[in-house]
């Protein structure tokens, strides 16, 4: 009799393991969808070395000791003219390059999906691609330099 009940007992306190495992699946989904769709909300942004439009050049010469690289986007007409905010740069760093991706932030969703009354902004972008300051944490040295926005990565300057 002690054996049928102990083994009625360990029957009463077994976890249904398939549900818990249906249930982890489940949040992990939601989890990666959450990423996914952050992720297509941000654009990439295709950039150059910057000719001075708007901004200070991009000068070979000095490149070495540069940590701030000036490039020139496209510019939305719903963004005025020195608002940074609707950029994000993300800057990878190798041993012989520097890959730097330009990104849309919310911001941009925000003023251009919408113009000030309501209706929907304008759609444009400036007669000509105009300066963005990307800050670079060490010197760029003797690498070369990518735009992040394609695949593979476009190279931009090489010394």
């Amino acid at each position: 009799m002690t054996t049928s009940t102990t083994s009625a007992a360990r029957k009463r306190r077994r976890i249904p393991l398939v549900p818990i495992l249906i249930a982890a699946a489940f949040v992990a989904g939601i989890v990666g969808a959450s990423k996914i769709s952050t992720a297509l909300a941000s654009q990439t942004i295709a950039w150059a070395a910057s000719a001075g439009i708007g901004g200070p050049a991009f000068d070979p010469a000095t490149a070495q000791t540069m940590t701030v690289v000036n490039v020139e986007v496209q510019w939305p007409g719903c963004v005025d003219f020195g608002d940074y905010s609707w950029l994000t740069p993300e800057v990878s760093y190798m041993p012989w390059s520097v890959t730097i991706t330009l990104r849309t932030t919310d911001t941009y969703a925000a003023k251009c999906s919408k113009g000030a009354d309501g209706q929907p902004a304008v759609i444009g972008y400036y007669l000509s691609d105009l300066s963005f300051p990307v800050q670079l944490s060490e010197p760029l040295g003797g690498r070369a330099l990518f735009d992040g926005s394609t695949v593979p990565a476009t190279e931009r300057y090489r010394p």
